[in-house]
């Protein structure tokens, strides 16, 4: 799926994959999870390993609810796309990767019955890293958040609405190192 936003003098695309539960019932309101993979890394490879190899997808099927492995625009020296933390303030789904997550979540909740009371944000390294500035910058917006391998980077935030979070990251961590680096 992607999402199009038109302005004045161009057309911004950003992409995300959708997995909904093969016993969907549009009936029923159904909890939504975003999905952020980690730096370098692409939402398509990220939904085969956390959704098909590590079977994210199998449980949402159990449990209907909907799932989003959304994708990263940011691009390093290298070419490699990474979540860029922080709310800029602006209304650009290339430049402000806080307000491409809420228009994923308006877009998902236009076609299908999201409870929009229980929406969560997962991340891996820096896609937890993002998880973390969603819940600072959009508390209103997320039931809780889970972290792997991530840390939360300086920045203030909106503590109005304090959201539940759960956060796993080993002494062995080879890939964001628990003491930092």
């Amino acid at each position: 799926r992607t999402i199009t936003k038109i302005k004045a003098t161009e057309t911004l695309i950003r992409k995300y994959l959708l997995s909904n539960p093969s016993r969907y019932d549009h009936s029923q309101a159904s909890s939504l999870i975003i999905n952020l993979h980690g730096f370098g890394d692409c939402a398509s490879d990220f939904s085969k390993s956390v959704g098909k190899s590590y079977g994210l997808d199998d449980l949402a099927d159990r449990e209907r609810f909907i799932t989003v492995y959304a994708q990263a625009a940011y691009r390093s020296t290298k070419d490699d796309t990474y979540w860029e933390t922080g709310d800029n303030g602006g209304a650009n789904i290339e430049e402000n990767d806080i307000y491409y997550i809420e228009q994923v979540i308006s877009d998902i909740d236009k076609d299908y019955n999201v409870d929009l009371d229980r929406v969560y944000a997962v991340g891996y390294s820096n896609g937890g890293m993002m998880t973390y500035s969603l819940a600072c910058n959009r508390s209103n917006f997320f039931a809780g958040i889970g972290i792997m391998s991530g840390t939360m980077l300086t920045e203030t935030c909106n503590n109005t609405n304090p959201v539940p979070i759960i956060k796993f990251h080993g002494i062995e961590d080879g890939v964001l190192l628990y003491e930092g680096n």
